[in-house]
């Protein structure tokens, strides 16, 4: 099950749930985990990592299993413009639930005029969408309890005060 969360001001309403994933599966098998420098920007395979971040100040109520569609509001046509961070709750290929933060920038709002090749080629235009990338911007793993980041300054928005890490490193 997959359930995607948009966070509108200081609010986090329900987007939608359906059975299929959304976002690339995380494997921590397949990345390089390193401690967080503000020195170093992490190569491609590369992702930094705060073990123990339900402890940390900066830890939102949000990767916790108590979240849910159950818990929040559905939201509503008016609020899309104002997302500024959407999260993706899905499980993993081994069952393992990880939450996909993504945060939502001016750019990732498209508007474009595309060919729809689905059933009878048609050309649909402007129609008002988000881009959700297939690698998040950061990504809570419950049951190691460690988040994993590429850039402190893309995830501090979703994660505040996270970027005083900078002074403890």
């Amino acid at each position: 099950m997959t359930e995607i969360f948009a966070k509108i001001k200081n609010e986090y309403k329900n987007i939608l749930s359906q059975s299929e994933n959304v976002v690339d599966d995380f494997d921590v098998n397949n990345i390089d985990e390193i401690k967080f420098s503000p020195f170093y920007t992490p190569d491609d395979d590369a992702w930094f990592q705060i073990k123990s971040f339900s402890k940390e100040k900066y830890f939102i109520e949000q990767c916790t299993d108590n979240f849910s569609s159950a818990s929040i509001n559905q939201i509503d046509n008016d609020d899309y413009s104002d997302i500024s961070c959407i999260i993706i709750s899905q499980d993993s290929d081994n069952s393992t639930q990880k939450k996909y933060f993504q945060r939502i920038t001016k750019k990732c709002f498209v508007n474009k005029t595309v060919l729809w090749l689905s059933g009878d080629p048609e050309v649909v235009k402007n129609k008002k969408q988000i881009e959700i990338n297939r690698k998040s911007d950061a990504v809570y793993l419950a049951d190691t309890d460690t988040l994993y980041f590429k850039k402190i300054a893309t995830i501090k928005e979703i994660f505040p005060g996270i970027e005083e890490i900078d002074f403890c490193a």
